[in-house]
């Protein structure tokens, strides 16, 4: 069958808005790659920089609690153009302007916010406009890229680092890709079609944006619940394991700069395997059930996590090894969380349903590498690591048992 305008049109904006997204999140591991050389500049403990790390998850479930629910009313497209210039903009000033712990934390918080707004919007975007068989494999393209391009960054940081020299340079090298995605998004037309408002607004201009009662929908709070342990272990490997690398460069005499480089370069190459894993999990999901698959990829994340923190001080091969795959199984499950809950939301509630999801998910998120650096600053030197990412393989070990009342369910879970 011959595809019609309007399918063709949508493939074409599909590409466009997940190539626009891909570029803009380019320097999205800017800041962990750089982390050594940036915590010394300033004179952060490993705690205090965890804490700037999460605050871009700060600014994740700001955006999820105010303007997410937005998309219930407004087409998606109209979020995603403000995100992407929000998210771009920011990144740019940090490289710029960025001298202290205060100034870093709002940009970073900036940042968060853009982030949100345009990669969830890009989700329903996508729900939106493919049908449910294809809805899996569409949303698995789109988290793909997304990850291509938070990955990516960990190498393309590492390669502007041997090229510059200093962070600033090769972090504003990184983010200046994200002005192309900003002109790419406008090239995609915005469509009001099928967008209703989900509740009415009331006199005054009241509006109730975030209907947290969509929780009462139990496999949907399960889903919400394990999306943000699968956020918190996700966020603290892709934290604390190039950190991880650069403590076992510097260990066996690399000066800094070059062990950074070297570590963000691995860690890139690491991370960029959840290409392939997110979408493998999301396709796998379709035909195993979106619970079932989200356990079996907790249980491998966990159990790689659990041996990474032993492997300091033994050959570089161990720790390479594991970390590609801590890299491809902490991502895998991304896509099925995102499907699930376009799946369960309730009629005209997407928008809450995703605001809450990223409202729990980011909170919880930003919490768990700030406990990972306070066990880094606090535990015993000899068992620093080992303590940190045995937490991450815990946070694992729960979302298996979040996961497990739901392993019988079916592919589409809507109505159990």
């Amino acid at each position: 069958m011959v595809p019609s305008q309007d399918q063709r049109s949508d493939r074409r904006s599909l590409i466009i808005v997940t190539g626009a997204l891909f570029l803009a999140l380019l320097p999205h591991a800017s800041y962990n790659a750089a982390l050594e050389l940036i915590r010394v500049e300033w004179g952060m403990s490993n705690t205090v920089s965890s804490v700037l790390f999460s605050i871009y998850l700060v600014g994740n479930a700001t955006a999820a609690l105010f303007l997410i629910p937005l998309t219930d009313r407004l087409s998606p497209l109209v979020l995603i153009r403000g995100g992407l210039i929000t998210l771009v903009s920011g990144h740019l000033l940090f490289a710029l302007t960025a001298h202290n712990q205060i100034i870093g934390s709002l940009l970073r918080f900036i940042m968060g916010i853009g982030h949100i707004a345009a990669y969830i919007s890009a989700v329903q975007w996508i729900a939106r406009h493919t049908s449910a068989a294809q809805r899996g494999r569409s949303i698995g393209i789109l988290v793909s890229l997304g990850y291509a391009g938070t990955t990516l960054s960990f190498s393309f940081m590492g390669l502007m680092l041997n090229w510059f020299s200093t962070w600033r340079w090769a972090y504003g090298a990184t983010a200046l890709p994200g002005l192309i995605g900003i002109g790419l998004i406008f090239l995609v037309p915005v469509d009001q079609q099928g967008i209703k408002p989900a509740v009415p607004i009331e006199k005054g201009g009241r509006v109730n944006l975030l209907d947290v009662s969509i929780l009462s929908n139990r496999p949907l709070r399960l889903m919400v619940f394990a999306y943000a342990l699968h956020t918190a272990e996700l966020y603290l490997a892709r934290l604390w394991y190039p950190q991880l690398l650069t403590a076992h460069f510097t260990g066996r005499g690399w000066p800094l700069l070059e062990a950074t480089a070297r570590a963000a370069s691995l860690a890139g190459l690491m991370f960029v395997t959840s290409i392939a894993s997110v979408y493998l999990g999301g396709r796998l999901s379709d035909r195993w059930g979106r619970p079932r698959t989200a356990i079996i990829i907790f249980i491998l994340s966990g159990g790689s996590a659990f041996l990474a923190g032993w492997l300091l001080n033994l050959p570089s091969g161990w720790i390479i090894a594991v970390g590609f795959i801590l890299g491809f199984t902490t991502a895998a499950d991304s896509a099925i969380y995102s499907t699930a809950v376009t799946e369960l939301a309730p009629e005209n509630r997407l928008g809450s349903a995703q605001g809450v999801q990223s409202l729990i998910g980011f909170s919880l998120g930003a919490m768990m590498p700030v406990l990972a650096g306070f066990l880094l600053d606090s535990a015993p030197e000899a068992y620093r690591w080992a303590a940190a990412f045995s937490f991450s393989g815990l946070l694992a070990l729960l979302g298996v048992g979040v996961m497990w009342p739901l392993r019988r369910s079916k592919r589409q879970l809507v109505g159990q």
